[in-house]
């Protein structure tokens, strides 16, 4: 199969399963004659919102945070995707830009700062964001899960405003399998090989 190099990103809640659903995506692109690069944004994926607060505790001022998000994603764009991409590759990556924007977000960064750190992003052929349905979320007695799951939500929307190919997708009591499986049909409809 000829392959003219997609860009595809799996976003989300934290815990919600993200990096599992974009190896499983991966695993049936490639099984689907795609020639695949993972990637991730490693300074979002796996943590959460709990996770990065956590892990920038130390860190002088949320505009250092904001700052070193999109120093990871530079990076990230630098030597792994733009390349595979210019190659013709498939580039699945586990978190991206709504990652960013909800936790800066949450974090109280600036609109403006927020808006103009991440601008300049490459923007995918196709960004899914993965939430869970308010009634099945057994952690929506935290404020903070509400807020992140309020905050994808309204992210998804306004990319989708702004011109992103954009894909929220509510879990449920969905496995990360099922989950693979529905968005392997959602990238074969919404993206043209």
């Amino acid at each position: 199969m000829t392959n003219s190099g997609k860009f595809v990103v799996i976003d989300g809640q934290g815990r919600i399963g993200a990096t599992t659903v974009a190896t499983l995506l991966g695993l049936r692109l490639t099984h689907d004659g795609h020639n695949v690069v993972m990637a991730a944004e490693l300074s979002v994926a796996g943590t959460g919102i709990a996770g990065w607060r956590n892990r920038t505790a130390q860190t002088p001022g949320v505009d250092a945070r904001a700052v070193d998000l999109r120093a990871t994603r530079d990076r990230l764009l630098t030597d792994v995707i733009r390349p595979a991409l210019a190659s013709g590759r498939t580039v699945v990556c586990d978190r991206y830009v709504p990652s960013s924007l909800v936790l800066n977000y949450l974090a109280g960064v600036p609109g403006e700062q927020i808006g103009s750190l991440n601008a300049h992003s490459d923007r995918p052929d196709l960004t899914v964001v993965l939430v869970r349905a308010d009634h099945l979320d057994q952690r929506l007695a935290s404020r903070s899960v509400a807020d992140e799951a309020a905050a994808y939500r309204a992210i998804a929307a306004l990319l989708t405003t702004a011109g992103w190919r954009t894909h929220l997708f509510e879990v449920g009591k969905c496995s990360a399998a099922e989950v693979a499986d529905n968005l392997l049909a959602v990238v074969g409809r919404e993206l043209p090989w």
